[in-house]
């Protein structure tokens, strides 16, 4: 049997923005997601990704 780790992320702002957050959101998302790879290969290689940029 595998052993297999369920993650649940949830992100929330709150405050003010002229014309709201919903236009950053894509942006936050590709972040948070790029976080949550890196930590998957970390736990599973020992090593992050190095992503774009780095």
């Amino acid at each position: 049997m595998k052993a297999f780790t369920i993650d649940n992320l949830s992100y929330v702002v709150g405050g003010y923005m002229d014309g709201g957050f919903e236009s950053i959101a894509p942006a936050v998302r590709a972040v948070l997601l790029e976080q949550l790879q890196r930590l998957k290969a970390f736990v599973e290689t020992g090593n992050v990704i190095q992503g774009k940029g780095r």
